[in-house]
């Protein structure tokens, strides 16, 4: 149990800290084209990650909370019918892929926003 709690941690972890990169490139793309490339590019994989590990995630916790997680005082029974339905608030993930897959040809290139280790501020 301790180790799929840990899993579930770090997974949350990791799309949490993507989501605020994302937001943080958003903050600052009217400064910076790095900023801006990084955006457009991450705003879909940040969705497309978040939303595809949602539901998996759900899954595990309701597995934790065994027959308690579908008993409707639970908050757990909510959450666990609402997460496949983020891809669908947030776009499909066909849609997200499309994005991510094929950036349109007269933006500049992103490869230089995604590969910065420290972006300029």
């Amino acid at each position: 149990m301790a180790n799929v709690l840990a899993d579930m941690a770090i997974e949350v972890k990791a799309a949490t800290l993507l989501a605020l990169r994302v937001v943080r490139a958003s903050d600052h793309i009217e400064g910076s084209a790095q900023e801006k490339a990084f955006a457009r590019v991450a705003t879909p994989m940040a969705k497309l990650f978040n939303c595809s590990r949602a539901p998996a995630v759900a899954y595990e916790a309701l597995q934790c909370h065994g027959g308690n997680g579908f008993i409707e005082e639970n908050p757990m029974a909510r959450i666990y019918r609402e997460a496949p339905l983020n891809s669908v608030w947030e776009g499909s993930a066909n849609m997200n892929e499309a994005r991510t897959g094929a950036p349109r040809p007269p933006s500049p290139p992103a490869s230089p926003g995604i590969m910065a280790a420290n972006p300029k501020e």
